[in-house]
This record gives C-alpha cells, sequence and structure tokens, in this order.
C-alpha cells in the first residue's frame, strides 16, 4: 500500500517554524544559509541538502 504525503499547510509550515525558532535552530540556519551563498565550496551541498530537506520536512509534517 502507498502512503499518499499529506500536503505542506500554512499550519503546518508555521507550527515547524515556531519549533525551529524556539529551539534556536532558526539562527543556525540563517548563518549557514549566508555562509553557502558566499562559499563555492558548501553552495552545492547546501542545495544538495535543500533537496534532500523536502522529502524529511514532508516527513516530519505528516
Amino acid at each position: 500500500m502507498s502512503q499518499s504525503v499529506p500536503q505542506i499547510t500554512r499550519e503546518r509550515m508555521a507550527q515547524a517554524l515556531n519549533s525551529v525558532y524556539a529551539k534556536r535552530d532558526f539562527q543556525m540556519m540563517l548563518t549557514v544559509m549566508t555562509h553557502a551563498q558566499t562559499c563555492k565550496k558548501c553552495s552545492k551541498r547546501f542545495l544538495e541538502s535543500l533537496k534532500e530537506a523536502k522529502d524529511h520536512l514532508e516527513s516530519e509534517l505528516r
């Protein structure tokens, strides 16, 4: 049987963002994003990670 992946709603996205902000993970993410934009070596891996994260985020929001 295949499980359908729920849609990412505004409410679910807000919950996820509130959670990472409360844990101060949001500040770390901004630091990483800023670095990845200016470092050729890291930017490729960062973009690959974002693609992988999409699947993980959908799983977390189930």
